[in-house]
């Protein structure tokens, strides 16, 4: 009998052992519950000691977490938006006591806290801007987003450390628009192209007609300066075929030379 006393203290003495101590893993911050009142000690990762039984733990992690969201809205045209967002985001280390009393478990967080807010936030900042706004201004409106975000999960104790919207997705009566306009703009830059390359090669040819009359000047100049009668003489050498002519006289002091 004392034999089956022994061996129950001490079986029920290790369960109080282990049941008396609470690991704290690295990346994470713990505190404990005792009775339903929350410690304020904040517990980074190591091995630690709680009264057994009456004391749970209770862990946050506190690394970086990444949340997937899809959220609605409508521009301020009134055109149907939709998008694709993803936000990286960490609990403060210290403040995981005053976050799980106000919301509760980690697990709980996202759900109630984090989703929510983007939602809010994402139909407020999307009401500012027109449909092809949110398309030409999409840096500036995701900047606008993290910050009205920041500033809504800071006093859950959430710090957003990078927002980004993967993707917008509007009504199909919208995009059939924007396509019609993109292929309006490409048509009318393929025009303005082809009117470009017509003046360029008129230019080209005015210059060509500018350039020949200017030699057909310098030539007729040539020929009237004092001396014209010599370039008249080179020019019917220049003709000549090596074949004397049957008449032969003189001109004005220049030799004149005639066939039959």
């Amino acid at each position: 009998m004392k034999g089956y006393v022994r061996t129950f203290i001490i079986i029920v003495a290790i369960i109080l052992w282990f049941n008396a101590w609470f690991v704290v893993e690295p990346g994470y911050n713990g505190f404990t519950v005792t009775l339903g009142k929350v410690n304020p000690t904040v517990y980074s990762d190591w091995l630690h000691f709680k009264t057994p039984f009456i004391t749970k733990s209770v862990k946050y992690n506190i690394q970086t977490q990444k949340l997937d969201a899809v959220a609605d809205a409508s521009s301020k045209d009134l055109q149907s938006v939709s998008a694709s967002i993803v936000v990286n985001y960490k609990f403060l280390e210290k403040e995981v006591v005053n976050l799980y009393k106000n919301v509760g478990r980690e697990e709980k967080v996202a759900e109630k806290i984090i989703q929510p807010a983007v939602q809010e936030v994402f139909k407020s900042v999307v009401a500012k801007y027109s449909a092809e706004q949110l398309i030409t201004d999409r840096a500036a409106v995701s900047k606008d987003i993290e910050a009205a975000l920041n500033t809504r999960l800071e006093a859950y104790w959430i710090i957003i450390q990078s927002f980004n919207i993967v993707n917008f997705d509007f009504s199909k009566s919208f995009n059939d628009a924007i396509e019609a306009k993109v292929t309006a703009e490409q048509n009318a830059l393929a025009e303005k192209n082809k009117l470009e390359k017509v003046k360029y090669e008129s230019e080209q040819k005015i210059v060509a007609a500018e350039a020949q009359a200017k030699a057909i000047e310098i030539q007729a100049k040539a020929i009237q300066n004092q001396w014209g009668k010599e370039y008249v003489q080179l020019k019917w050498i220049e003709q000549w075929d090596w074949h004397l002519p049957a008449t032969m006289a003189w001109q004005d002091t220049s030799l004149v030379l005639m066939n039959n």
